[in-house]
C-alpha cells in the first residue's frame, strides 16, 4: 500500500478546550481553541496517514497538490 501525505500546509493538530480558571470545573460554554502545525496538508497532518503500514511518501503541498503530485508514485505502483 503507497501512503501518500502532504505537509507545508497549516493543518488541527489538536483542539483544545478553554478553562476560565484552575480552580472551575469545564463549563459547557467554554470555547475551544486550535493548535496548528506545518506537518499537514490543510486537511490531514501526516501522522494521521502514516498510522496506516504501506509504503511512505511525503510530498510539499495541500490536500489536492499532495493528490496531483502523488502521480508518480501512483504510476509506478500500478504498471
Amino acid at each position: 500500500m503507497a501512503l501518500i501525505a502532504g505537509i507545508g500546509k497549516s493543518t488541527i493538530q489538536y483542539l483544545q478546550k478553554d478553562r476560565s480558571s484552575l480552580t472551575q470545573l469545564w463549563d459547557t460554554n467554554t470555547s475551544w481553541s486550535t493548535i496548528n502545525s506545518q506537518a499537514g496538508d490543510g486537511n490531514v497532518m501526516a501522522s494521521s496517514v502514516f498510522v496506516l503500514d504501506g509504503d511512505q511518501h511525503l510530498v510539499e503541498g495541500g490536500h489536492m497538490g499532495a493528490l496531483f503530485s502523488s502521480y508518480p508514485f501512483l504510476k509506478r505502483k500500478l504498471t
